[in-house]
């Protein structure tokens, strides 16, 4: 049987043929087919009740950008390596790689390839979908297991939010962390959110900006990470970013 897309589902397939990197991921022919099928769609109601998060927009070559996505995802499927020439800050970079997973940053507003380079297995490296001059798929199996690095550099970061109404502190803490998977646990009795947000270290830095934009009614408890025990998390000493909050305050008090 064929699958009968409903009226709101069209329009919101309509509205996603708006968005040049949504459409990076259909071909031409697939592309031409849907406009002309939803070409009497209206989604501007749709537009105007949504608010867009942030002013980053990045001017993408969307032919480019397509082709890239094609060849990725048919190493992903196909369990290949890839081989590519990568430019990034006037330096390039030439060699082949397992490609592990293909993602979207909401931070930055990019496509990104996060894959294990055959020169360091034991690393795994994030490549901006802009930053490839050449790629293409080879036909030598992926080999490396990158999920044992992904895990090992997973972490749980716990933050006491005062619930402070007038400065919408809890709300503006939830949407700072919108695109990370979270745990919230209101605190009655101190009118307090507990909030347990999963991140990986190579995020650290961009974690330690949002807590500080913030301000006073965020506090960083502990970060933990993954123990001996399958589900066991324990506390990270070694990253202490409560520490390098406190310093970084200190430091910008010094300044003053």
């Amino acid at each position: 049987m064929p699958i009968v897309f409903s009226k709101h589902e069209k329009e919101y397939i309509r509205l996603m043929l708006e968005d040049p990197e949504a459409r990076c991921f259909l071909s031409d022919d697939l592309l031409k087919k849907l406009n002309d099928a939803l070409k009497n769609y209206d989604v501007s109601y749709i537009t105007e009740n949504y608010i867009q998060r942030g002013a980053l927009i990045n001017n993408i070559d969307e032919t480019k950008i397509r082709e890239r996505v094609l060849i990725i995802c048919d190493a992903l499927r196909n369990n290949k390596k890839i081989r590519y020439t990568y430019s990034e800050e006037n330096n390039i970079y030439n060699g082949t790689a397992s490609p592990y997973r293909l993602m979207y940053s909401l931070r930055e507003r990019v496509l990104r390839l996060a894959a294990c380079p055959d020169n360091s297995f034991e690393k795994l490296v994030f490549l901006n979908l802009d930053g490839f001059t050449n790629i293409e798929c080879t036909d030598i199996d992926a080999d490396p297991d990158p999920e044992k690095y992904y895990s090992a550099q997973r972490r749980k970061l716990i933050l006491n939010v005062t619930n402070n109404k007038e400065k919408k502190s809890a709300e503006r803490c939830m949407r700072t962390f919108s695109s990370y998977k979270r745990r919230t646990i209101y605190n009655k009795n101190s009118d307090t959110f507990t909030i347990e947000i999963d991140f990986y270290l190579f995020d650290k830095e961009s974690i330690i900006r949002d807590i500080l934009s913030l301000g006073s009614d965020i506090q960083v408890i502990e970060v933990r990470k993954p123990g001996m025990k399958k589900g066991e998390f324990v506390i990270d000493y070694e990253n202490d970013i409560r520490g390098e909050v406190v310093a970084m305050l200190r430091e910008m008090f010094n300044r003053l």
